[in-house]
């Protein structure tokens, strides 16, 4: 079969044999993929296992699968070189916790150029960031709402029901309903325009209380969600 160009996010890697690994990659032109990288974790590899740590952002060049089998990576490279994610504690929880939340989330075989974009794009302005980044995390899932079509609606006053998506009045009788006040911060995140996250001010507690928000709105709404373990790394580091 055809060998297909395309940019690709690692989002995981999996050991296979002795030298080789399964790759979880999200590609501008085909969505989703799955394939096994032959040889990477030989010493002097080509194609070396570096190459392939998750979040990267490169090129491959890979065989698509055929029926009943993996496809395989012929080529890769980074198409952006990370200058101080590998080197910031606090920018390497958020990348952990972002892979987490990708690697569950995205579940589409299909392409989306604009959610591919949106992904890199993120990737790369906290890269470059060099302060004022403690948040990014938390308007970036807000952000993905949107490519995911499960945007929350508050065009009504009181309580914000996270199982329905939707601001609603009187408080429901369960558990998945948030205060007027808690309604009003999470609200926030959704309406609060790219070019102005950096000026908003969000102390430690509240910071948390919005990632557990967001955490449960996705697990009530993403098969998969229900239990996030690097959000546990995340609260120690972004304090």
């Amino acid at each position: 079969m055809m060998r297909q160009v395309t940019e690709a996010l690692i989002l995981k890697t999996t050991k296979y044999g002795d030298t080789s690994v399964i790759v979880h990659a999200y590609t501008r032109l085909f969505g989703l993929i799955t394939f096994i990288a032959r040889g990477v974790r030989k010493k002097g590899a080509k194609n070396h296992i570096a190459l392939l740590q998750p979040m990267n952002l490169t090129q491959i060049v890979f065989c698509p699968a055929k029926s009943g089998a993996l496809g395989h990576l012929s080529e890769i490279s980074l198409t952006a070189i990370y200058h101080s994610i590998p080197f910031d504690v606090k920018k390497n929880a958020i990348i952990l916790f972002i892979n987490e939340i990708l690697y569950k989330s995205l579940k589409e075989e299909q392409p989306n150029e604009t959610l591919f974009n949106c992904i890199k794009d993120f990737l790369i302005a906290l890269d470059e960031q060099k302060e004022h980044f403690s948040n990014n995390h938390l308007f970036f899932m807000a952000e993905l709402t949107r490519h995911f079509g499960i945007v929350p609606n508050f065009e009504k006053k009181g309580w914000f029901d996270l199982r329905e998506g939707v601001s609603v009045s009187p408080k429901p009788l369960h558990e998945y309903a948030i205060s007027n006040e808690e309604t009003v911060l999470f609200k926030m995140l959704f309406s609060t325009p790219a070019t102005e996250q950096e000026r908003i001010k969000i102390n430690a507690s509240e910071r948390n209380m919005l990632l557990d928000m967001l955490l449960k709105y996705y697990a009530l709404h993403i098969p998969g969600m229900e239990t996030v373990r690097s959000r546990s790394i995340l609260h120690q580091v972004l304090h």
